[in-house]
């Protein structure tokens, strides 16, 4: 099926969760291991329940096999992991200073901070959901939202974005600020950093007919100016 032909079903689809607002941006996120820390299994939530996966009655255990295979034994851990990283100021200065090496420091202080409570946390557990259907996450941008889509996939149009399902939402105001995190961790890869002191970088390409990134977010930072320093304090820290 054609990238074209997708973007519409797409459109129309992602057009039933905005509440007549008009979409401004629509990307796919890429299907990797750069989505932030694995997410354990307890974490992890149910998407697109009660739907099957598209196929033929042969085909649908014929896929299962392959999703298994294709993980090679790299399966989110069953046991509950209560939090991510120390919570604390000096910790997200350290990450702050390091965001502008080139080393796998840089990587790593691109990736994400923030606990699961954390805006940034939530939406590490959005993008790795689980489902028993197919499949993809979309990141929506209206003018005064954010959220991913959790759209049906399947390997023909007509099994494509037929059903949806909203994961995570935020307020566009929440949204703090942005910053470039190509060659940190992927093609197309931006920072986003959230008004709770938190951030996370997401891999994911524009759909068809829509702008890139900067195109949407002009303001967006480059990767030679460090991340926003942020005073975390017990008023301002995620709620438990």
């Amino acid at each position: 099926m054609s990238k074209e032909a997708q973007a519409t079903k797409l459109r129309d689809l992602t057009g039933q969760f905005t509440g007549g607002r008009a979409v401004r941006g629509l990307f796919a996120i890429q299907k990797d291991d750069s989505l932030g820390p694995e997410t354990p299994w307890p974490r992890r939530p149910r998407i697109l329940e009660g739907k099957q996966r598209p196929g033929s009655i042969l085909r649908r255990p014929l896929a299962a096999v392959g999703t298994l295979l294709g993980r090679a034994g790299n399966w989110p851990s069953l046991t509950d992991s209560g939090s991510l990283q120390p919570w604390t100021n000096e910790r997200r200065e350290e990450l702050r200073r390091q965001s502008t090496s080139a080393s796998g420091d840089g990587q790593e202080s691109c990736q994400q901070f923030g606990p699961w409570e954390s805006i940034s946390g939530t939406l590490v557990r959005a993008v790795q959901p689980r489902s028993k259907t197919r499949f993809r996450n979309f990141l929506v941008v209206t003018d005064d939202s954010l959220f991913v889509l959790h759209v049906q996939s399947g390997l023909r149009l007509k099994s494509f974005a037929n059903v949806g399902e909203v994961g995570w939402r935020i307020d566009r105001r929440q949204l703090a600020w942005t910053r470039d995190a190509n060659a940190k961790l992927a093609a197309n890869g931006f920072q986003l950093g959230f008004t709770d002191g938190s951030w996370m970088s997401v891999g994911a390409d524009p759909v068809p007919g829509f702008p890139q990134f900067t195109g949407l977010f002009p303001e967006t930072l480059p990767q030679t100016e460090q991340i926003p320093a942020f005073h975390i304090t017990e008023e301002n820290a995620p709620a438990r």
